[in-house]
Order: C-alpha cells, then sequence, then structure tokens
C-alpha cells in the first residue's frame, strides 16, 4: 500500500513519529518535537514559547497548528530557520547539536521518500548539467539502479544504542581469532564487523518491534503515558545489556564423556543436545532468512552476510569443530553452509542489477582518460571569467594542483598495470609498503640506502596483509617507470605528488594517498568515488576501479594475447586463468565464436567444392 504524502509538516512529523513508535522510541519523539516546536517554527515566523525553559500545553498546541499551516517544502529552508532562533535567543551549544540532528533527520526522511522533490524533477528522466569552471557542462553521475538504501540499522548508531561489556569482550576477542585465521589486517575486519552490526542491529529493533506495543494515542493520560515510556526503555535496556553473540547464533557445546558413568547415558544425553541444536538452528535460521530478505536483493551482498555469519558459528564452537568429524559440526553451521551455496547458485542465473553494457568501456578508452588527467595535472592556469572577445586565465591554487596530481596518480596505479584492487591505493604507506628500492633474490626487499647502485632503484609495492595473500603470496612489484612521450615520466608525478604536493592536504599518517580534505587514510568509497568521477566526466560510463579488471581482461582475451602475456597480467592480477576468461571476460559474443565460425566456414566451402567436382 503506497502511503500518501504528506502535504504540511505537521504530516511528515507525525509520520516519523510513528515509525519512532514502532520502533520502541518514545523519547526521541520528544527530542524531534521540541527541536521543531522550541528551535524551528519561531525562525519560520511562528509561535514563540512563552517560557524560555519548559513548553507548556498552549506552546506545543500553538507550534503544532502552526506546522499543520506550514507546506511540506518549507522543510527545505528549516535550517536556516533554526539558526535565526539560535541568533535570537541564547541556547546551549548541546541543545542546539541535539536541535539540528532531529530536524535533520526529519529532513532527509522526506527527501528519502520523495516528499519535497519538485513535479517537475520527478518528471525529468534527464539530469540537468553542471556549469563548471571554464564553461563546460558535465551532466552528474546518473543513478543506474532503483536500489534504495536501508536504513543504518547498526548496533551503536541510534541514539540510545550501546553496546554492553559482554559484547565487547566477545568482539575483541572475535577479531583476534578472525584477523589470524583469515589473515587479514584490522581494516579489512573493521568493515565486515560493520556488515554484522547491521545484523545486531536489525535483531535489536526486530525484538523491540516484535515485542513492545506502541503508545495508545494522544487522548491518553500524561502519567499514563510517562508510565508506558518508562516501562518500554527499561525493556529495551534489558535486552541491550542482554545481547551477545549467542543471541544470533545458539551456542549448545556437546557434553564431555567424562561426565558420565555409562556410555548409554553419554550417548543419550548427546543425542538430546544434537535434537536441541537442530531445533534452535531452524529458529536462527528463520530469523536470519528474515533479515536478509528486510537488508538486500543482492546475492553478493546476501553471500558475504551469510559467511560472516558462518565466521561467527565457527569462532563459538571453536573448541569443539573437527572438520574430519562431522558429530563435532553443530547444525546451524551446516545449515547456513547451505544457505550460503543457495545464494551462490541462485547469483549465478540472476541478471546483474546494472547491465554491463551502461558502464563498459574499451580499454583504450580508460589510457585516454589517463592522458586527460595528466593533462589536468599538469594545467598551471585555470579560466577565471569570459568576456565577449576574451577569456581571462589565471594561476590554478596549489591545493587544486594537489588533488589534480592525487587524481592522476590514483588512477594511473589501477590503469597503467594489469589493474589490482583498489586496496593496493588505499594501504601505500610511504617508508614500508612503497620505497625505493629493489626486489633482490628470494624476492626480499632492498631498501635504496642498502643498494650498491642506488640511482637503479624503483619505487617499490611491498603489500605483506593483502586480501589474495593465502592463495596469491604478497603483492610485491617494482612500478614501472613509464616515458609520456612529452620528455615526462611516471616517477616523476611520484615525485612532484611526496615532495611538492601531498603536504597541502594536511595527511595524517604515511599514507602514500589521503582523502581529498581531511587528510586521513582512503577508504573503500573514497577511491570507488575519484575513479567513477573521473571516468564518467571523460567518457560518460560510471566506471568503478573493479571494472578496470573486467576491461582489461576483455582486451586481452579480444585483442589475442599471447598466452605468458595472459599468465603474467594474471599473475599480476592475483586471479586464476579461470576467472579472468570467464567472469572477468565481456568481449563482443561475434568475436567470441569466430574461431569457430571460421572454422565451420573452411569445412562448409570444403563440401561444396567437392560437390562441384562431382558434377
Amino acid at each position: 500500500m503506497t502511503m500518501t504524502k504528506p502535504e504540511t509538516v505537521l504530516d511528515s512529523f507525525k509520520e516519523y513519529e510513528a515509525r519512532l513508535l514502532k520502533l520502541g522510541k518514545p523519547a526521541e519523539v520528544k527530542n524531534m518535537q521540541t527541536a521543531l516546536l522550541r528551535r524551528t517554527v519561531p525562525g519560520w515566523g511562528g509561535y514563540t514559547p512563552t517560557n524560555l525553559k519548559r513548553s507548556t500545553k498552549q506552546d506545543v498546541e500553538e507550534g503544532l497548528n502552526f506546522l499543520k499551516l506550514l507546506p511540506i517544502e518549507k522543510l527545505r529552508e528549516g535550517n536556516a530557520a533554526q539558526e535565526r532562533v539560535f541568533s535570537q535567543i541564547d541556547v546551549a551549544a548541546k541543545q542546539r547539536t541535539n536541535a539540528r540532528y532531529y530536524l535533520n533527520q526529519l529532513i532527509a526522511l522526506a527527501e528519502r521518500e520523495g516528499w519535497l522533490r519538485e513535479k517537475e524533477s520527478v518528471e525529468s528522466s534527464t539530469p540537468a548539467p553542471l556549469n563548471l569552471v571554464g564553461g563546460k557542462k558535465v551532466p552528474p553521475i546518473p543513478k543506474l539502479t532503483d536500489i534504495k538504501h536501508k536504513s543504518d540499522y547498526a548496533l551503536g548508531s541510534q541514539p540510545g544504542d550501546f553496546i554492553n561489556l559482554r559484547l565487547e569482550n566477545e568482539i575483541n576477542q572475535f577479531r583476534q581469532w578472525y584477523v589470524f585465521k583469515k589473515k587479514l589486517s584490522e581494516t579489512i575486519f573493521n568493515s565486515r564487523l560493520k556488515s554484522l552490526n547491521q545484523f545486531f542491529g536489525w535483531l535489536i529493533r526486530y525484538e523491540l518491534a516484535s515485542q513492545w506495543q506502541t503508545l495508545q494515542g494522544e487522548d491518553q493520560e500524561k502519567e499514563q503515558r510517562e508510565e508506558q515510556e518508562k516501562e518500554q526503555t527499561a525493556k529495551f535496556r534489558k535486552i541491550m545489556d542482554g545481547f551477545c553473540f549467542e543471541t544470533l547464533i545458539p551456542f549448545n557445546p556437546l557434553p564431555k564423556r567424562s561426565r558420565f558413568t555409562t556410555r548409554s547415558e553419554y550417548i543419550e544425553a548427546k543425542e538430546d543436545v544434537k535434537d536441541i541444536r537442530s531445533e534452535k538452528a531452524d529458529d536462527a535460521l528463520k530469523l536470519f532468512k528474515d533479515f536478509l530478505d528486510f537488508y538486500s536483493e543482492n546475492h553478493s551482498t546476501r553471500e558475504f552476510l551469510i559467511s560472516m555469519a558462518i565466521s561467527l558459528t565457527q569462532y563459538l564452537y571453536r573448541d569443539e569443530i573437527d572438520e574430519t568429524n562431522l558429530e563435532t559440526i553443530p547444525s546451524i553451521l551446516l545449515k547456513l553452509k547451505v544457505l550460503k551455496r543457495t545464494e551462490k547458485e541462485e547469483a549465478k542465473n540472476s541478471p546483474k542489477a546494472v547491465p554491463i553494457e551502461k558502464k563498459f568501456i574499451s580499454y583504450e578508452e580508460v589510457l585516454q582518460v589517463v592522458v586527460e588527467l595528466k593533462k589536468r595535472a599538469d594545467q598551471q592556469e585555470r579560466v577565471y571569467y569570459r568576456t565577449k572577445d576574451k577569456t581571462h586565465f589565471g594561476p590554478r591554487t596549489p591545493q587544486a594542483m594537489a588533488l589534480a596530481c592525487s587524481r592522476f596518480l590514483i588512477v594511473s596505479l589501477l590503469s597503467l598495470l594489469p589493474p589490482d584492487r583498489q586496496q593496493l591505493v588505499r594501504e601505500l604507506e610511504i617508508g614500508t609498503s612503497f620505497a625505493r628500492g629493489y626486489f633482490g633474490p628470494g624476492n626480499i626487499f632492498v631498501p635504496e640506502d642498502e643498494m650498491d647502485e642506488p640511482s637503479q632503484a624503483g619505487w617499490c609495492f611491498n603489500l605483506t596483509k593483502y586480501k589474495t595473500r593465502k592463495t596469491y603470496g604478497d603483492c610485491k612489484i617494482t612500478l614501472p617507470n613509464y616515458p609520456f612521450g612529452d620528455g615526462t615520466f611516471l616517477y616523476d608525478y611520484v615525485d612532484l605528488w611526496l615532495n611538492q604536493y601531498r603536504s597541502l592536504l594536511n595527511p595524517r599518517g604515511n599514507w602514500l594517498f589521503v582523502k581529498h580534505k581531511k587528510g586521513d587514510k582512503l577508504k573503500a568509497a573514497d577511491v570507488h568515488n575519484i575513479v567513477v568521477t573521473a571516468f564518467h566526466r571523460h567518457t560518460g560510463k560510471a566506471v568503478n576501479p573493479h571494472l578496470l579488471r573486467h576491461i582489461f581482461n576483455t582486451h586481452l582475451e579480444e585483442s589475442n594475447a599471447p598466452q605468458d602475456v595472459k599468465a603474467a597480467s594474471r599473475k599480476l592480477m592475483k586471479q586464476s586463468d579461470k576467472m579472468g576468461e570467464t567472469t572477468y571476460n565481456h568481449g563482443i559474443n561475434d568475436r567470441q565464436v569466430a574461431p569457430a565460425i571460421r572454422y565451420m566456414g573452411g569445412m562448409i566451402t570444403k563440401a561444396f567444392e567437392s560437390d562441384s567436382r562431382l558434377n
């Protein structure tokens, strides 16, 4: 059933109120109401409360009546209205922060639901172009799917959430076990823990939604409402206090033989535990499937979440599981593995969320983008303004040139070598995983100051904590000093970045590349946005870092590259030949089957020639 679009600010507040109450958050409703009635309504020209510290019943009624008359589009001006109130009334800093937070929550809901969209923008299918400096028009990056992102349910993300001491200890112990078992970095673990926290948070809210009763309406007596709020808050704290890994994954260890006097008693007790395991496993699996159905329709995402649940199960039963003894493997682990295989099979047969042709380009076009980014990195001037007869130029700011150099190098490292994973760009540290030197016998890195001929040193990647390290070993390679045909080389830009530009971005730590505004280490989303923006600007296609691997593999197959080139390229990309020839190959079908067509053509020609000779 489609919800009717709210017409007034009060309608949107009531809708938000209903959602909060369904999640068992009556206190949040009061905070939202305060942010609107006391901190925003006066800025819109509405009723100003007579009491500066506490709202009276009349204040609330007057404020709500004003919101009833205020069109929902006025939410766009809500932040400005709020700031006017702050400039006129002395409001404590903490109260200002809270008021801004809750107003932004309401505005964000209205924007997500499309309540604030203008009619013209909804009907328009072509995005409006942006006017950039110099007069060039570049359309914004289009949204290629209609997938709606779920609210952030991660445990600890919502006001009132907390992680109890037991759960905190479990997470820390799980972190140590998981990082050691998977040979991964803390950074990768944290990104995976975030997905697991989504499940934790959803489970708690699911429990709240199913156990709590919503408030009975505004006609309820004030004392009755307050008593119900206290009761619900107590239930919330009880669930949060008792939440742990076993809330999600049932833990029922098998009994020890030493505890029983006879073997028959031991066998009977063991069978009882197995029955309990099976029953609880079914309940846990149903709950997990409910979460998957809620959270994502993407099979890859679902498969990843199941993998995290499997790892959590293996951790809980780590002292008991013996892979060679099926009896020691709990039912929940077996059922999760079956579920993962099912998702994997369905993923093979399901269409891609975004058809490949909407973002695929040739490798020649990839190299052309690198050329354009180099031009931008070399550019010393920018267009300041244009008159009728003349274009007026001026020097670019050092920061702008630093960003251009950073973008050029990031895209170059992902394009001018057989494309590696974007982890390469994010994990490089100056002096350790990225340093001058060479790889000697045994693939041992020798730094520049220990070389017999330091002038022969090259910039080397030496990553030891890498995603595919277990299968393909460490990421060790010397960056080629490619010539660019104009007298410059790739190393010139590396040196320029390190010696002149990098410091302008106020870097924190020794990471080779840092965020463009804060100087922090790049995250996966940062690299993704840099690459997508660069390629969309110059090709009109939203090419992401991972797609570069598909593009290069396709180029290898379509250009009939020698087998040794393919093998060396895939060694650098850390992937198998099978993956490169199938999953990563998107060659045009006519080209792929051309050898078979030529072969059949030769047979057919011979057959007709033979027939003509006989006649």
